[in-house]
């Protein structure tokens, strides 16, 4: 079956998604990726372990907003994107085991109170559901 055209056109249109661990090496690809798809991008990153060498060929892009932020501590994007957001991107953890090493309470904290941080952004409790959200999520562990 064939998709209607409506729900065609609504998939294409403009996203507004937050990437945590944007200025790592895979979150800043995946912004990379929503921009040129389309889509404004609020990335967050504290620099723990990523760089902003990853994000400087994006300073000055209209739809690409950088916080500095932990996402372990609290805090909001409002004002960030104009309208509600679509989209919750987790990218933020320590990637090596040297870096687990060197940061293993950060490592577990970004697992478990970055991640809920995280949901909380997502559409739910007092922030309306776009009917196209679907929420997915994919955790992975070494």
């Amino acid at each position: 079956m064939k998709p209607n055209t409506d729900e065609r056109n609504h998939n294409l249109t403009q996203k507004r998604v937050v990437v945590s661990g944007a200025a790592g090496f895979i979150g800043s690809h995946m912004c990379n990726r929503l921009l040129a798809d389309g889509h404004t991008v609020v990335a967050l990153d504290n620099f723990l372990t990523g760089s902003p060498r990853n994000l400087a060929h994006l300073e000055g892009h209209t739809r690409f907003r950088f916080v500095e932020q932990d996402i372990t501590l609290p805090f909001a994007v409002d004002g960030a994107v104009d309208g509600p957001l679509d989209g919750v991107v987790n990218m933020a953890s320590p990637a090596s085991p040297k870096d687990y090493l060197e940061h293993p309470i950060e490592t577990l904290d970004v697992g478990f109170i970055g991640t809920r941080r995280m949901l909380e952004l997502a559409p739910g409790e007092g922030r309306p559901l776009p009917d196209h959200f679907h929420l997915r999520v994919l955790m992975a562990t070494r």
